[in-house]
């Protein structure tokens, strides 16, 4: 979901040095997302949508849109909250889950002031 006052969005398609795999890269000029909400947009189920008829209601679309078109996603966000930046890094990795066998979601998560 892009918003937070963002005017533009870019979508480029690159290749990941590592391994040579096709990836996404969306950037956007928006507000960021500050360690709270980065953790809420990680988290599967969560959605602050009072509509019933908005899209996003039940808080699986970002997670289970990414999951679809590849197997890892990586969020890096900068916001700025009463004059301090953070900048919070989340992951969503079915790759992370099959090579280290965990049986639940994990969503590694890290916030910098």
């Amino acid at each position: 979901m892009i918003q937070n006052g963002a005017t533009f969005v870019i979508v480029d398609k690159t290749t990941n040095p590592r391994d040579g795999n096709p990836a996404l890269l969306i950037q956007d000029d928006g507000g960021g997302m500050g360690p709270e909400a980065m953790r809420s947009c990680m988290s599967f189920g969560f959605s602050n949508k009072k509509s019933k008829s908005a899209i996003g209601q039940y808080g699986n679309g970002f997670k289970t849109s990414s999951m679809r078109l590849g197997a890892d996603v990586i969020v890096f966000s900068r916001h700025l909250d009463n004059g301090k930046f953070t900048q919070s890094t989340g992951l969503l990795s079915y790759t992370f889950l099959r090579q280290t066998g965990h049986d639940r979601i994990v969503v590694p998560m890290v916030n910098c002031n």
